[in-house]
């Protein structure tokens, strides 16, 4: 008679979509919106690859600002879409969309991030292969940073069950 409910506690956001949400922020700010990372399907691919292969979406965003400036200074010797500047494990101009070489970058991180390189410095050292590869790293970590990402854990933030983070 007359008693008072308890407002429902509001909703948690979810994990993932803060993650693209992260991840659409930034890419709009960035050279006014022109990166081809830029569409919904790019960043849906960004986020689920992340979330499948346990690598941090922003930081595979990252590593194409440090490569390509996101995809808008595209070296044409690396393929149509190739952001990340891949040139090991397939012939980087046989990826036919955003989506392909997304999940393939993010695949190749995953394995880097296996063999011990889980922070940015040691990653980009091994990734980049050239004595002067810390420009590229100043890039890669500003970026990071303003995704609000770590750059000393490069695994998906969102996953419970992550095998690379101690319980």
């Amino acid at each position: 008679v007359g008693g008072k409910s308890t407002p429902p506690a509001p909703a948690q956001p979810d994990c993932n979509a803060v993650l693209e949400a992260d991840i659409a922020n930034y890419l709009g700010a960035y050279r006014s919106a022109t990166s081809p990372l830029y569409t919904w399907d790019n960043m849906d691919a960004l986020v689920n690859a992340g979330m499948f292969y346990d690598v941090d979406p922003r930081f595979i965003v990252a590593l194409s600002v440090a490569e390509s400036q996101a995809g808008t200074n595209l070296n044409p010797k690396w393929g149509s879409y190739n952001a990340w500047n891949v040139s090991s494990a397939r012939p980087p101009s046989s990826y036919t969309s955003w989506g392909q070489a997304i999940t393939a970058v993010t695949l190749l991180a995953d394995r880097y991030l296996a063999n011990g390189y889980t922070n940015t410095g040691s990653f980009y050292r091994e990734y980049e292969h050239t004595p002067n590869y810390q420009t590229g790293l100043r890039n890669l970590n500003t970026a990071l940073a303003q995704m609000a990402g770590d750059k000393n854990d490069l695994t998906d933030p969102c996953s419970p069950q992550n095998p690379r983070r101690p319980n």
